[in-house]
């Protein structure tokens, strides 16, 4: 069994693409000695996160990874927690993520 928390935060300071890169790369770094996988995702100041893995190692990350990791996010949503069979994610420390663009239709 995997667990999964997802979650949802805002950026209370401007985002550029290199602090996205920042992020992916630390993420990129860390997860794979923690036995994580996840995807992080950005648009409109929003970060929207799912994480992977043994739930303490999940756990332990999400309680300090807005504080420590990334100190420019607040408003952290309550986490959604699910057991599943197997990863949606699958193998990646953290899957690239794009910085989606506003289309006006």
């Amino acid at each position: 069994m995997v667990f999964r928390l997802v979650y949802t935060s805002k950026a209370i300071a401007s985002v550029t693409d290199e602090d996205l890169e920042d992020i992916l790369s630390k993420a990129r770094s860390n997860n794979p000695r923690l036995g994580l996988t996840g995807l992080l995702m950005f648009h409109n100041s929003e970060f929207f996160q799912v994480l992977e893995g043994r739930e303490a190692s999940v756990e332990a990350l999400f309680k300090k990874s807005p504080k420590t990791l990334d100190t420019s996010r607040s408003n952290v949503s309550t986490p959604v927690k699910s057991r599943r069979a197997c990863s949606v994610i699958g193998v990646w420390p953290m899957r690239p993520f794009h910085r989606m663009r506003t289309v006006n239709c």
